[in-house]
């Protein structure tokens, strides 16, 4: 999945965690208006991402589902 930093400040989110190990991941930050292609976000990872608005997302990840 894509997604874009549509905030006025560096966000970040946890990138290739697994909700069924509790491994959150690691951290991507970016800057605003920087994108990332082929993130792979777990479900409750993108959940959050989305909740905060902080993101622009697009396509979809193998773990995780589109909306």
């Amino acid at each position: 999945m894509k997604l874009k930093n549509v905030s006025e400040g560096p966000r970040g989110v946890y990138v290739g965690g697994n909700d069924e190990t509790k491994d959150v991941g690691t951290l991507l930050v970016l800057q605003p208006g920087a994108t990332s292609e082929d993130v792979e976000l777990s479900p409750s990872q993108l959940a959050l991402a989305r909740k905060t608005e902080w993101f622009d997302i697009s396509g979809a990840g193998s773990r995780a589902k589109a909306d």
